[in-house]
């Protein structure tokens, strides 16, 4: 059974919230101080770590919020490798991104529109607005970082299905917000990466 989170949003008030829209929905729903698991090898011994991944609003005055998504650089020290779940490279990244969220829905079926997406397509696709993401093979020196502009790009943040790499990989860690998110550059380029917001101690 998939167990759908609304972090700070009860179905039931949403609309009462005066001027409140689709937009606005999602992007409360989607902010937050999340982190993806990375895992490096140091002196020959693959570790657990995090990368810090913060997405919230920017607010625009006249015009609906969009989201900025910032990748804080993971500082990899003497680390030989970084990879995923799967044993793929897993870059260093540093850089933000803006996105958009197409469209804009009267206030009085915000709710409505809101619970209807996120049941249907499990997610929300925005627009990339602009952004440069510094990408860093680490352990790698041969290899020079590249800058990647994703303007013009797409964007998701997603739910995260049971019994997926995804599920599995975040399965360790306790959370009440757990997504994934893919951004997709125009020249191809893609990164893939499951999300969690810490729980609060």
């Amino acid at each position: 059974m998939l167990t759908l989170f609304w972090p700070g949003l009860l179905a039931g008030s949403a609309t009462a919230q005066s001027g409140t829209d689709l937009v606005d929905l999602v992007v409360q729903w989607s902010s937050g101080r999340f982190r993806a698991p990375v895992h490096c090898e140091v002196d020959g011994v693959l570790k657990l770590g995090v990368r810090r991944v913060t997405i919230e609003p920017l607010k625009i005055p006249g015009r609906p919020p969009n989201l900025v998504v910032r990748f804080t650089d993971l500082h990899p020290g003497e680390a030989s490798r970084c990879v995923d779940s799967r044993g793929q490279p897993n870059p260093n990244l540093s850089g933000s991104l803006q996105l958009r969220l197409p469209g804009r829905a009267h206030p009085e079926t915000a709710a409505r529109d809101f619970r209807q997406t996120l049941k249907r397509k499990k997610g929300f696709e925005f627009a990339i607005v602009e952004g440069i993401v510094k990408i860093e093979p680490v352990g790698q020196p041969e290899q020079p970082p590249r800058l990647v502009n994703f303007r013009g790009g797409e964007a998701r943040i997603g739910l995260i299905y049971p019994a997926t790499d995804e599920a599995r990989e975040l399965k360790s860690f306790k959370s009440q917000r757990k997504f994934v998110m893919s951004l997709k550059a125009p020249s191809g380029e893609t990164l893939h990466m499951p999300l969690f917001e810490p729980t609060a101690r």
